[in-house]
């Protein structure tokens, strides 16, 4: 996971680096499609949305987003006690690396710390394993460090496409599982039609 702005760069970038290596002998002319999925979808979303202004000689005829975590901070909510808490761990993890200027660490008592130093290259599923059932109010330097922080909050959505500007000017397909074995489908699921939403009405 990297900051927002990364995302932008680092996929639209990446497709004009392929169509512009000679070797591949892309036609300037062929559609783009763009598909990603979890963080993948995230980087996907937020380059779909800012294409437009940043990109907007190529060719890109439609996007694919599964499983997008459009609302981090509604998700890492829905994590917090339940069977794979240890994803509100992954999550700070992630934000962490990459709005370091952010100093997340800050907001994390003596444990919270230890976890996120523990946890740097974990998957969800290592995470969860490792913390099942973990309250984030648990790792809070102090009451609301994490649960109610308005500084922590902004970072958060600045990594979340629900929060972002632009909307993708072709056909989006949007899929989630119903019934997710991690965290709160009802979370996960909500924050996707969310954006689904406000992007329709943009």
């Amino acid at each position: 996971m990297f900051g927002a702005d990364g995302y932008v760069h680092g996929v639209l970038d990446g497709i004009r680096a392929a169509r512009a290596f000679a070797p591949a002998a892309v036609d300037p002319a062929a559609p783009i499609g763009m598909w990603g999925y979890s963080g993948g979808a995230q980087a996907t979303a937020i380059a779909a949305q800012a294409h437009s202004t940043y990109a907007p000689e190529l060719p890109l005829t439609g996007v694919a987003l599964g499983g997008i975590v459009a609302d981090l901070e509604a998700t890492m909510s829905g994590f917090s006690g339940g069977i794979a808490g240890g994803g509100t761990v992954v999550g700070l993890v992630g934000l962490n690396r990459s709005y370091p200027d952010a100093d997340v660490a800050r907001y994390l008592n003596e444990s919270g710390r230890a976890m996120l130093a523990a946890s740097r290259t974990d998957c969800l599923l290592d995470a969860a394993l490792a913390y099942p059932l973990l309250d984030a109010a648990a790792l809070e330097a102090w009451p609301g460090s994490i649960t109610n922080n308005p500084e922590l909050s902004e970072v958060v959505r600045r990594a979340s496409p629900l929060f972002r500007p632009g909307a993708p000017g072709v056909p989006v397909l949007v899929y989630h599982a119903v019934a997710d074995e991690t965290g709160s489908p009802h979370q996960l699921g909500s924050g996707s039609r969310r954006r689904t939403s406000t992007r329709c009405s943009r």
